[in-house]
């Protein structure tokens, strides 16, 4: 149980989640292996056979590397490992990626929306800008800053995926940003 399940600042059903994961991919990988022992190897075999064998997206095997990498940081408070492996490990090539176009309201989609419902609520709002921003997920925007949007025409806006990306500064082949 690591530090965030104890002092309740992670919610029990995310902490479920993570036990879950760590139960169905880490375990039947890693083994009985001693924390000390741990090496990148054991960290990129659960990574690469979430991706392979189960055939698992890119945000799942990035829960996965976060998984870890909790556990890992919580060790490393403890004093029973000396790095967290899981940090800084790329995903694996051949995790698939969910390459959907975004849809988007259309005009008619909005007024019609606009008519029956009107604008009223902060839901609201982020309906429509989502649409003027091209259909991009609430989470996207939310991560977004002003320094990425063109704040004197309003002609572009640059868009993270922080579900992908990971951290700011981990390396990550997915997630690109997007004008």
């Amino acid at each position: 149980m690591t530090d965030h399940e104890k002092d309740g600042s992670i919610k029990p059903e995310l902490a479920a989640d993570r036990r879950a994961r760590l139960r169905d991919y880490a375990f039947p990988r890693i083994g009985m292996v001693q924390v000390s022992r741990l090496l990148p190897h054991h960290i990129a075999s659960v990574l690469d056979a979430m991706a392979k064998k189960d055939k698992k997206g890119a945000g799942t095997i990035l829960k996965m590397r976060s998984d870890l990498s909790q556990v890992l940081a919580q060790l490393m408070r403890d004093g029973a490992v000396d790095h967290n492996y899981a940090r800084s490990m790329t995903l694996p090539k051949s995790a698939r990626l969910d390459t959907r176009e975004r849809m988007a309201l259309t005009d008619a989609q909005i007024l019609r929306f606009q008519k029956k419902r009107g604008f009223l609520t902060e839901l609201d709002m982020m309906a429509l800008f989502s649409r003027e921003i091209g259909g991009h997920r609430t989470s996207d925007e939310h991560a977004g800053l002003w320094e990425e949007v063109d704040t004197k025409h309003f002609a572009w806006m640059k868009v993270r995926r922080p579900k992908t990306d990971g951290e700011v500064g981990q390396s990550s082949r997915v997630g690109q940003r997007r004008t």
